[in-house]
């Protein structure tokens, strides 16, 4: 129902900016690029809210297809072993430790393929802050494409060398930043002061009536 409303209010916009750019290139010859911008200058409140319109049905297609279709998958493995979630192919290659001012870091290396092919390192990692060890922070390796953002945590350890791991897909996430941005073009679009002189009907006495009454 969201991804068809979606696409009823999208074709809708498409059909009204179409429309409207072809009868202002046949009523004054520019081009159709001209003719757009013409017709958003002209009409900035009706054209800017449909932007905002479009900004909306982004963030709405995104949170239903990230909530709707979020994979997620849980796996202990030890250095050397391979953990598959969708498309993707994560192989841990052991733990290293490293320090900076005033925490230790435990961090999890990770090589990424997808479809065979190696495409990233992923290094997630746990952080012991000094005088709050036993609260540790937990840094999340993210991988965004435009079509979906790869998550993995690392959940612990082991002595052997092995850990745990729990990473997800979330679709579409960066379409909720997008169609935000959108959204607030589109406010800009619709409150932009129109830059045509406008005339105003005022009232004034008439210097001749006024003579009269002197």
């Amino acid at each position: 129902m969201s991804f068809g409303a979606g696409a009823f209010v999208v074709a809708t916009v498409a059909l009204e900016l179409y429309r409207g750019s072809i009868a202002r290139h046949q009523a004054t010859g520019e081009n159709y690029a001209q003719a757009l911008g013409g017709l958003i200058r002209r009409n900035n409140r009706r054209y800017g809210g449909y932007v905002v319109h479009l900004g909306i049905v982004m963030v709405a297609v995104a949170v239903t297809a990230s909530t709707m279709f979020q994979s997620e998958k849980t796996a202990k493995l030890n250095p050397g072993e391979s953990l598959s979630i969708g498309p993707y192919r994560l192989t841990f290659n052991g733990l290293g430790q490293r320090s900076e001012p005033g925490v230790q870091i435990v961090e999890a290396q990770l090589a990424l393929e997808q479809n065979g092919q190696l495409i990233d390192a992923m290094r997630p990692d746990r952080r012991f802050y000094r005088n709050f060890e036993r609260q540790p922070s937990t840094s999340v390796a993210i991988r965004t494409t435009a079509f979906e953002d790869l998550y993995v945590v690392l959940t612990g350890w082991e002595p052997d060398g092995s850990a745990s791991f729990i990473a997800f897909i979330n679709p579409l996430v960066i379409w909720l930043w997008l169609g935000g941005l959108v959204a607030f073009s589109g406010m800009l679009v619709a409150i932009w002061p129109d830059p045509r002189p406008r005339l105003v009907t005022v009232t004034a006495p008439s210097r001749g009536l006024a003579v009269g009454r002197a």
